[in-house]
C-alpha cells in the first residue's frame, strides 16, 4: 500500500529485484551521509563515489528511487 503514496516508484515484483531497491536505497543513503564507499560489486572491486553517484542517478531515472529533494 505504500506504493501508492508514490506511484511513480517501481513496485519489487521478484526477490531479485527487492534486493535491488534495497541496493540502491543503501547506495542513496550511504553517499548522502558520507559514509565511506565500501560496496563491493560483481567483480569484487570496491565502488568509486562517482560511480556510486552514477548509479543512484540511474536508479532515479528508472523509478527505483524518489526524486532527488536535498531535505531528506
Amino acid at each position: 500500500p505504500l506504493q501508492f503514496l508514490n506511484p511513480e516508484r517501481k513496485i519489487p515484483k521478484t526477490v531479485g529485484e527487492w534486493y535491488q531497491l534495497c541496493f540502491y536505497n543503501n547506495l542513496d543513503n550511504d553517499l548522502r551521509a558520507g559514509r565511506a564507499m565500501t560496496t563491493v560489486v560483481n567483480n569484487g572491486k570496491i565502488l568509486s563515489v562517482a560511480e556510486a553517484h552514477r548509479m543512484v542517478a540511474r536508479a532515479r531515472a528508472k523509478g527505483w528511487l524518489p526524486p532527488y529533494s536535498p531535505t531528506i
